[in-house]
């Protein structure tokens, strides 16, 4: 279960990375990632990728770690 948060954590770890590349690269990459931080793409990127992408399967994970019987939980995230 620890190999799968820590997954997680790495592809938020890459995001960032490119997101922060993309910001310092040209004017339309910083237009572009102010458009999915804080722009009308923002409730896609914060809800869809950060929330149900990184948080909650990593939440997911984290109660299946603790409830060694409940194998449902790690199938939802799918």
């Amino acid at each position: 279960m620890i190999v799968e948060q820590t997954f997680v954590v790495m592809e938020g770890i890459v995001l960032y990375f490119y997101l922060s590349r993309r910001y310092r690269a040209l004017e339309q990459g910083k237009d572009s990632v102010r458009l999915l931080l804080f722009g009308e793409k923002k409730l896609i990127f914060w809800g869809g990728i950060v929330l149900l992408g990184f948080i909650f399967p990593f939440v997911l994970e984290t109660i299946a770690s603790l409830l060694h019987g409940n194998v449902v939980l790690i199938f939802v995230p799918v």
